[in-house]
């Protein structure tokens, strides 16, 4: 175990590559580090490790930042802070085996920690990353949250409009004020390296999104309020979970219509996370119609501008002083590097760098390829290609999918009948089941028609261990009919391994497929059973209802519906929670939604595991929005395998 330990500090030095945050080291050998581009390889390694390694790394660093406060070796300490902070906002809080609340302690004192320690130097390190930068630059005041919320409870209860051909929003102001001047003055001084690390990548990255924002219809200027966000790094990751430049945690991604998966994560795809935040923004802006509080909502929620526009009975963002800490620092450090970009001289900065057109080569590819063979048969330097494409996490293209990798150049003229002689490399679409009380290994593995033994096979679940799960624990499931499932799994009569005639069992029949539906708020009877199929007197008839008109938020109903047909376990799926929640809500259905199937033919299709609306509407290049409304689907509404959507009535 301390060789292992040992192994994994030695991690820590690249780990600010992996994490995505630019360090001027202390020590020669990390001084040459930083002179390199990031690392894809050392991405994979963290991929690869339990989240009780990370854990472990987690502690390390935060020791190792102690120390280097301890010898007053700021930049050290800046960095394994940061690097700290990186790993625990990676952590899969369901999967490893520590206890949350311990996990969560923990991450409060080193938030602490690194708050203090940044109040306590005279300059911040250029390793310091836009959560230090908010923090140290914006006085305590009291809050009754230090902390923003993006949190999937924060969101407003309707779906994103996305308006094709929108028109152009209004310039966002300029604002000369106390808190715009003093995080001006923090920049010029005590934020100065960060402030010219982020000018340092601007010239690289705002080639790549200007374009997108003025198809979009935003402001130019929205450009830096990426600096803010993620300091232009599409591979940073936050504390909050949240990843890439706009640093979208995963549901809010979702929502606006990015993959985000353990393979292929598109809130690190630099240009489709742009136009998901512009969407946003843009969003944000017709609802308050004031770019500072459409600013500060996109850090802090929607919901929480309201009430505070509901406490202060005004719209003026500058009076707003109970916003969370990072909240009231917000719009002020954007004002502050818009004014000090635009005019550098005037503030002591040297000229912004000239900036570099980003040019690529761009190819389909079809199929489960690790970027370095993609990079070998193009003829190209596998860890360049690994860089320019951050969104594949794992350092493979997803097998259920067709996805655009970028070259640094054109391919070779033999590249498709080089990568057709390579091998494929095959992770399966994530299918992830969280553990209920009372449910072992085999219910899950009967539910999903598996076997136990390709569960334990996978190696995402090497901390899996059958006879000790844990509620919330979080299980990768093979998918059905793949090599790992087909080789664990017995032949019914004689318990040999398929290769023999195999004795196929039949089908489990819809009506036995049975789910838990939990009720979410404003939810009537009525709407539950249009969603599902289901009439409400079964519902009422299943669950003993007694009164039909009282049904509370967060009760749990137990439905059978339609779905199950092409499952081949033999037992009974168990009674538990659907796998895939569709994160989208639409506007209140058309009261004779179901009836107006008879006017024309529509085309359906039929639910697979992992897919959401979102997926669907990108399949049939079709208006999600369309879809919610044809089907009746609300945002917290849950589509299952094997069930029937209409996606096309036109």
């Amino acid at each position: 175990m301390r060789q292992k330990l040992y192994a994994l500090a030695a991690l820590i030095p690249i780990l600010l590559f992996t994490m995505g945050c630019a360090s001027v080291s202390a020590t020669a050998q990390r001084s040459s580090a930083t002179k390199a581009v990031q690392s894809s390889s050392q991405t994979d390694e963290i991929g690869r490790m339990s989240e009780r390694e990370k854990w472990s790394l987690a502690r390390e660093a935060y020791k190792n930042a102690q120390k280097a406060q301890e010898r007053k070796d700021n930049e050290t300490a800046a960095y394994y802070y940061e690097v700290a902070l990186e790993i625990l906002g990676s952590l899969d809080m369901a999967s490893i085996e520590v206890p949350t609340r311990r996990v969560l302690s923990f991450q409060r004192d080193v938030l602490k920690s690194y708050d203090r320690f940044l109040a306590s130097i005279d300059n911040l390190p250029s390793s310091a990353g836009p959560v230090a930068v908010l923090e140290s630059s914006t006085p305590v005041e009291e809050s009754s949250e230090e902390l923003p919320d993006k949190s999937d409870s924060d969101r407003e209860n309707k779906p994103p409009v996305i308006k094709p051909n929108s028109p152009p929003l209004p310039d966002i102001p300029v604002t000369m004020n106390n808190q715009v001047a003093g995080q001006i003055n923090f920049f010029m001084n005590k934020g100065r390296k960060v402030m010219l690390s982020w000018m340092s990548r601007a010239a690289v990255m705002f080639p790549r999104l200007r374009p997108i924002i003025a198809e979009e219809g935003l402001p130019e200027d929205i450009l830096y309020l990426a600096m803010i966000e993620s300091g232009l790094n599409p591979r940073a990751h936050s504390y909050a979970h949240a990843s890439g430049v706009w640093q979208f945690i995963a549901s809010t991604g979702r929502i606006y219509g990015l993959n985000v998966d353990k393979v292929y994560d598109e809130r690190m795809h630099v240009e489709a996370s742009t136009r998901a935040a512009c969407r946003y923004l843009r969003n944000l802006y017709e609802e308050f119609d004031d770019w500072y509080l459409a600013m500060a909502a996109y850090n802090c929620g929607e919901r929480r501008i309201e009430r505070e526009i509901k406490r202060f009975r005004s719209r003026d963002y500058w009076r707003m002083n109970k916003l969370p800490r990072q909240t009231r620092g917000y719009v002020p450090a954007y004002l502050a590097a818009r004014a000090i970009c635009k005019n550098p001289t005037q503030y002591g900065f040297p000229p912004m760098p000239k900036e570099i057109p980003f040019e690529c080569e761009r190819v389909l590819i079809s199929g489960p390829y690790k970027l370095e063979h993609v990079a070998q048969a193009a003829g190209h330097d596998p860890s360049i290609v690994a860089d320019l494409n951050p969104e594949f996490v794992r350092g493979v293209t997803p097998s259920n999918k067709t996805v655009t990798v970028r070259l640094p150049a054109k391919a070779t003229d033999q590249f498709t009948t080089r990568l057709a002689t390579l091998p494929k490399t095959e992770i399966k679409p994530t299918q992830v089941h969280r553990v209920r009380s009372g449910e072992t290994l085999g219910k899950i593995a009967s539910k999903y028609g598996t076997t136990t033994k390709a569960i334990l096979a996978d190696p995402q679940n090497k901390r899996v261990k059958a006879n000790r799960l844990k509620v919330g624990q979080e299980i990768v499931i093979p998918v059905p009919g793949s090599p790992e499932v087909a080789a664990a799994t017995p032949n019914v009569e004689t318990g040999k391994k398929e290769g023999a005639k195999p004795k196929v069992s039949a089908p489990v029949a819809a009506e036995n497929h049975e789910i838990v539906y939990k009720v979410h708020r404003g939810e009537s009877l009525g709407q539950i059973s249009r969603q599902l199929g289901v009439s409400v007197e079964e519902i009422i008839k299943q669950n003993r209802i007694a009164d039909p008109n009282v049904i509370q938020p967060g009760q749990k109903l137990r439905i059978r519906i339609g779905g199950a047909g092409d499952s081949t376990a033999e037992a009974k799926p168990d009674k538990s929670e659907p796998t895939q929640d569709a994160v989208v809500e639409a506007p209140a259905p058309d009261k004779n939604l179901m009836t107006a199937a008879n006017d024309s033919t529509p085309q359906r299709h039929k639910v697979q595991a992992g897919e959401t609306v979102w997926s669907i509407a990108r399949t049939y290049n079709q208006d999600p929005m369309k879809i919610l409304s044809w089907n009746g689907l609300l945002r917290d509404s849950t589509i299952f395998p094997g069930q029937e959507l209409i996606v096309n009535r036109e």
